[in-house]
């Protein structure tokens, strides 16, 4: 399509100016003035301070690189016999070049010899006022040489001086884009994913690729022919420049240490919407805990596909803890404080582009979120849409499917099936131990082999032991009342450490099978229920129940000591209440004395009906209550703690936890999640009254679709939304932006509303101007190129491949597939050819995980228009894929 096109040349053309410089260090004099020649006759001083300005961002591991190279230049120079000079000057000993210097081979040869070293000797100056001083010799030195060599008048009658043969080679640098634009895209994105290494054996070629194209402008005329007739030739310049790096810098680290220094001083950070560097020292960020910002970086002066490289390239933080970058999107840890995170390639942080300081401030309490907005219908569909963003290569190690493995290795996977019903069966008497089972059986299968269903089932096994060694003993809590407990110091600390060691080893077995981590956790378990007498809304007196805990904040305070995040509950029949360990850090600047209180307490149903009846109107859905109504407090001396995280038991078969709010109307939690039969869970942000429910809708035009129980699941999950209260528009297309609204609703994120807009063709007055900020910010989405979204466009089935891939990626679910995992999960489709480059590993992940599935058995159709039934069929098995809903 032509809109891919475009796409496609935008992306290689910014990767192409920055490969340009890397590779353009090996011509005879770098002269660089952000991609475009000097003029004519260039000062020195400008010259000095264009090259003098990256020496800031050389390592000292690299200036070792340089000064060994320039010790061999200064040798090589010393002595004009060296046999290497014969491999780099012979071959530009032409009889016309001798001629110009009166039959005399050794003048002509010497001549040759100084100016070569000259220019290579401004190349490896190690410092400014020497790069002035070699300039300036450099000029003196050769000025006759060159006279002597070029020997004629130009077309307008005016001499040829050296400024030609300096623009000239400018010329040649700046033709490498072009050259490159011909290379494969796999190469060009190797350069962020890899390192410049793997790229040598190129340069040669690219080098001589680009001379040709300069000396086809006519700008150059008068150049190429003062080379013409000497006998030099673009062959006879590039393999000058080849044979003389070969003996002064055979490896080319001299060459590649000035390319990423070049690289580092035009390199810009985006930080949202703001703009910060170049700078050879760390950049400073500040942000909030619990705030995200997303990530751009700009190198030399390419701004427009910012959020692409920065997803190409790997991050490293110096504290998790602190900050860390996960998709090109800035988090905030479990700690406040400063940390250092860098921008760099081929996992190594001293191959680095940019770092910079981030600053973490704790973050005050967060209202209440209030609830979203209904989709609107789908307004007509226009042209297809450009493609997204690529997703950056990623590791070769994945999990298979049981008809990929060998016999061998289906033997591995059910010996680690059995060595964790082994580890469920230590669960209760030794946690730690089960811990342990379970972390040697994952490291020995994930040398043979890893299944999605074992990788599932390991999640499962590591909760069950997790809920098991964080529950502390009853005999170490202390009933004060029906209902009410409390817990000391030293019991809370001992079990913290027996869940943190749980953890550490629960976390290394998940890890070698690519599964989210598990959190330590306490829970204080509450058998004993307090019973009271309430008055329901209809003035009839009810009976209901409750429970508490209590502790004192020292207690706390030393949860949190360890660096990790340690959540702390409260268990009863009504359901668990945990204080998460994001607010547990930041009780440091409380009171030691001050009493922290939790409670949980039923209230009378009746006290909800008009929240429900309001909202089964506003929504046009049943209702049905699936649980206890509950209300809830956490507090730190007499100030309630709003974020907490909730397990409420229910009945039914498509639960949403909702809050009941003062004024009679519902907030539906859109994060709920299955954690076991029976038991969902919600994080929360605000105390109020909760309950258990079940949403039922369903469509006239639905009746007897292929999609219907999917349709009429992700309606009792209220994401799926009709185009009128009776109609659901199955066949209908979605647009991009629709999609992207309605993925934000399955992740259960916010949606952002900036003052700047991000893309130029989403306006601030547009229903979806939140949702596409917000994904935008959550690195779900990148645009499809020149600062566009096309928001409107019909969304094609690999777009929404790319989409859920990410959505996957930040779930924290395990995204790596190598190239061949790709070739062998796309080969069953006749069309796989069809699929854009940038979405192939986007769309084989999706494959693997049982989300995306062909529209026939042979055929993925990767550039159709996904239908309305089929983006809410993908968003429910993307639900089952992350354990957010059963099977």
């Amino acid at each position: 399509m032509p809109g891919q096109k475009i796409f496609f040349k935008h992306i290689r053309k910014c990767l192409c100016f920055f490969l340009a410089f890397c590779l353009s260090f090996g011509t005879v004099l770098p002269i660089f003035n952000q991609g475009k020649a000097f003029a004519i006759d260039p000062s020195i001083e400008g010259i000095a301070a264009e090259l003098g300005r990256i020496y800031p961002y050389i390592d000292q591991s690299d200036k070792a690189y340089i000064q060994e190279a320039r010790t061999k230049l200064q040798a090589l120079a010393g002595n004009p016999d060296d046999i290497g000079w014969n491999s780099i000057i012979d071959p530009l000993l032409t009889e016309e070049v001798k001629g110009r210097f009166g039959g005399d081979a050794a003048a002509a040869k010497s001549a040759l010899i100084t100016l070569a070293a000259g220019a290579a000797a401004i190349y490896y100056s190690p410092d400014l006022q020497e790069l002035t001083s070699r300039l300036d010799a450099f000029k003196a030195q050769n000025t006759n040489t060159v006279k002597t060599l070029f020997k004629f008048k130009k077309a307008d009658g005016s001499d040829f001086t050296v400024n030609e043969y300096l623009n000239f080679i400018l010329a040649s640098r700046e033709k490498i884009p072009d050259v490159i634009l011909e290379s494969d895209l796999d190469t060009l994105i190797s350069i962020f994913s890899g390192n410049y290494h793997e790229i040598k054996d190129k340069l040669f070629d690219w080098s001589l690729a680009a001379m040709r194209k300069a000396m086809d402008d006519p700008l150059h005329s008068a150049f190429c022919g003062g080379l013409a007739a000497i006998g030099w030739n673009d062959s006879t310049l590039a393999e000058q420049q080849r044979a003389l790096s070969d003996i002064i810098d055979p490896q080319r680290n001299a060459e590649l240490a000035l390319a990423k220094a070049y690289v580092r001083s035009e390199a810009r950070l985006k930080v949202d919407t703001q703009w910060l560097g170049p700078s050879p020292d760390p950049l400073n960020v500040p942000i909030t805990q619990g705030q995200t910002k997303s990530l751009g970086i700009s190198v030399l002066n390419q701004p427009a596909l910012a959020s692409i490289i920065a997803r190409l390239v790997q991050w490293t933080s110096g504290n998790t803890s602190i900050a860390f970058v996960e998709n090109a999107v800035l988090k905030t840890g479990s700690q406040t404080g400063s940390t250092l995170i860098t921008a760099h390639r081929n996992g190594a942080p001293a191959d680095w582009i940019l770092k910079f300081n981030v600053n973490v401030t704790a973050a005050p309490p967060s209202p209440p979120s209030p609830p979203g907005e209904p989709l609107p219908p789908s307004p007509p569909s226009p042209p297809p849409t450009p493609p997204t963003t690529p997703l950056p290569p990623i590791p070769p190690s994945e999990p298979v499917t049981p008809g990929d493995l060998t016999a061998e290795q289906q033997q591995a996977v059910r010996q680690a099936q059995q060595a964790l019903n082994e580890a469920l069966n230590l669960a209760v008497t030794n946690p730690l131990g089960a811990a342990q089972a379970l972390n040697q059986a994952l490291q020995n299968v994930s040398q043979v082999a890893v299944t999605l269903d074992l990788q599932k089932q390991a999640m499962k096994t590591a909760s069950l032991i997790m809920q098991n060694a964080g529950k502390i003993p009853p005999e170490n809590v202390v009933i004060t009342a029906p209902g009410s407990a409390s817990v000391d110091a030293g019991t809370l600390s001992q079990q913290a450490q027996l869940a943190r060691q749980t953890a550490t080893a629960i976390n290394s077995g998940l890890a070698a099978v690519g599964a989210p981590p598990q959190r330590p956790q306490l829970v204080v378990p509450v058998t004993e229920t307090q019973k009271t007498t309430a008055i329901d809304a209809q003035g009839r007196s009810v009976a209901v129940e409750g429970a508490s805990l209590s502790t004192s904040a020292a207690a706390l305070k030393g949860l949190a000591d360890e660096g990790d995040t340690i959540d702390i509950g409260l268990e009863t029949p009504l359901g668990t209440l945990f204080l998460k360990g994001e607010e547990l850090a930041g009780l440091a600047g409380v009171d030691d004395d001050a009493v922290v209180t939790f409670s949980m307490n039923e209230i009378p149903a009746s006290d909800a009906d008009t929240a429900l009846e309001n909202a089964a109107d506003a929504l046009g859905v049943d209702i049905s209550p699936a649980s206890k109504v509950i209300d809830f407090e956490i507090k730190v001396g007499d100030q309630t703690v709003s974020r907490a995280r909730i397990l409420i038991p229910f009945v039914g078969g498509n639960p949403m936890i909702v809050r009941i709010n003062d004024d009679g109307t519902l907030t539906p939690v859109m994060n709920t999640k299955f954690v076991d039969p029976g038991v969902v869970q919600a994080d929360l942000n605000g105390t109020s009254k909760y309950m258990v429910v079940e949403f039922k809708k369903t469509f006239s035009d639905i009746a007897v679709h292929w999609a219907r129980q999917d349709i009429e699941f992700m309606a009792g999950r209220l994401v799926a939304r009709g185009v009128t209260t009776d109609l659901f528009a199955p066949n209908d297309t979605i647009t991009r932006a629709q999609f992207v609204a309605l993925l934000l609703r399955v992740l259960a994120l916010s949606e952002s509303s900036p003052g700047t807009a991000t893309f130029s063709d989403v306006s601030k007055d547009k229903w979806y101007y939140g949702a596409v900020e917000g994904a935008y910010r959550a690195g779900l989405i990148y645009g499809v190129g020149d600062n566009m979204f096309a928001p409107e466009a019909s969304i094609t089935r690999q777009e929404m491949a790319v989409m859920i891939a990410r959505a996957l990626e930040k779930a924290g679910f395990y995204t790596q597939i190598s190239t061949a995992g790709i070739e062998k999960r796309l080969e069953p489709y006749s069309d796989k050819e069809n699929l854009a480059f940038w979405a192939r590993a986007g769309m084989a992940v999706s494959i693997r995980s049982e989300i995306i599935k062909g529209r026939t058995l042979d055929t993925l159709a990767p550039l159709a228009n996904a239908t309305r039934a089929e983006a809410i069929v993908i968003l429910r098995r993307y639900l089952k894929a992350a354990g957010v809903v059963p099977n």
